[in-house]
């Protein structure tokens, strides 16, 4: 506990410096991995991003293929949708796969110029596979922003608030015919995302990404150091995570493409 306070100390930190005066204009097209969606950068052209992520666990792989990109509507406003197709194989158990819900988020630029701050939204629509936990309505808020430095550095901060839904099944027995009904029923839990990041400009085609995501109840930290690679209109990219609590992977490994249309 002391240490998740630690970090979201220093977190909060983060994010408050990325509030102060700048000297130089964001002008950075390089995207966040744990925190894509929520991000302060509204893109100038829309974009799209193919990869894939393998997560371990103990016990439990994950794999996840999948689609993702933005939509500018205009220079302060951004759409985002993204789809997985998922597959879970458990030690000593059948493995499940299945699509994954539909995200769909927007963000809003509430202040350009030099310190970029955004606010935005999401939700997740209901429409994959029971197998592989999903077919679930959750949705939140968000706030982000980016600053960057006089020293090729940008950092960059979230502190957001996701309302998640879980199901759970309960069985009413008829003791006169010995039939069984089941029951499934719905709640919510309520968890804090706080993130840092730090992207460090190598050259003109090669940036650094390191982040830092906590989200509060569902036990989740995560560290990950990552690359962006620019070739032309497209960004080859690729990272490393390691969990740092028990709700994220003990490793997890990233791969994608991004082109900008």
């Amino acid at each position: 506990m002391k240490i998740r306070t630690l970090v979201a100390g220093m977190l909060c930190l983060m994010l408050l410096a990325g509030m102060a005066s700048a000297q130089k204009a964001q002008t950075s097209d390089v995207h966040l991995f744990q925190n894509f969606f929520r991000d302060a950068v509204i893109a100038s052209a829309p974009y799209g991003e193919g990869g894939l992520q393998y997560g371990s666990y103990d016990g439990l792989s994950t794999l996840a293929i999948g689609v993702q990109g933005g939509y500018p509507i205009d220079p302060k406003l951004e759409m985002g949708v993204g789809l997985n197709f998922l597959s879970y194989s458990y030690d000593g158990a059948d493995s499940q796969s299945g699509i994954s819900d539909l995200f769909v988020s927007g963000r809003y630029l509430l202040k350009p110029g030099p310190t970029q701050m955004t606010a935005g939204a999401y939700l997740t629509l209901p429409i994959g596979s029971d197998e592989v936990g999903q077919g679930t309505m959750d949705f939140g808020l968000f706030g982000a922003t980016r600053h960057k430095l006089d020293n090729k550095m940008t950092i960059t901060g979230t502190v957001g608030i996701d309302f998640i839904e879980y199901k759970t099944t309960s069985y009413d027995i008829d003791w006169e015919t010995g039939e069984t009904e089941e029951k499934e029923e719905s709640d919510r839990e309520t968890s804090i995302v706080i993130g840092g990041g730090l992207i460090y400009t190598v050259d003109k085609a090669l940036d650094i990404v390191g982040e830092l995501v906590m989200k509060t109840e569902v036990d989740y930290m995560m560290l990950s150091g990552a690359v962006n690679y620019q070739m032309g209109n497209g960004h080859l990219r690729g990272g490393l995570g390691l969990g740092l609590d028990d709700g994220a992977p003990d490793l997890l490994i990233m791969g994608s493409y991004l082109m900008a249309f």
